[in-house]
Formats: C-alpha cells, structure tokens, sequence
C-alpha cells in the first residue's frame, strides 16, 4: 500500500475504522507467529524426550556392566566365599 491509498481509506471510512483494520490484521499476524512457534517447540520437547529416552538406556546399561564388574572383582577377592554368587 502506498500513502495515497492509506489517505484515501482514512478519508472514506474513517481513522478509527482504518486502525481497527490494521489492529486486526497485527493481532492476525501475531497469532500465526505464536501458532508457528508453539508448533517449533513443540517439535524440540519430542526431540528432548527422545534423547531422554536415549540416555536413560545408555546409564541403565551403564549401572548394569557396574554391577556385573562388582561382582567379579567380590568373586575374585574372595573366591570361597558362596554369597558372592
């Protein structure tokens, strides 16, 4: 839009009625912006709870070879013992 045309609408219909067209249309564009963002981080939280997941197997996994060391350092130290077992 040019300042002609901006001038003609004001004169026609009104500023007030021109600015609440313009209000809209912000409000509008506002609510496209927070609808793409939600959607962004929405996207992200799946992508973290995803690599949550990831990183709770690799320490199981971790807590688990230990556990198993534990055990064959506590055979190997005392190997009579049966409780190790």
């Amino acid at each position: 839009m040019d300042v002609g045309s901006i001038v003609t609408l004001v004169t026609e219909i009104g500023f007030p009625l021109v600015m609440v067209g313009v209000c809209i249309f912000f409000i509008w564009k506002m609510y496209q912006e927070q609808l793409a963002d939600k959607e962004r981080l929405h996207d992200q939280l799946e992508l973290a709870m995803t690599y949550s997941d990831d990183i709770d197997d690799v320490l199981s996994q971790i807590a688990n070879a230990i556990e198993n060391q534990d055990l064959e350092v506590r055979i190997i130290n005392n190997p009579d013992d049966k409780t190790n077992e």
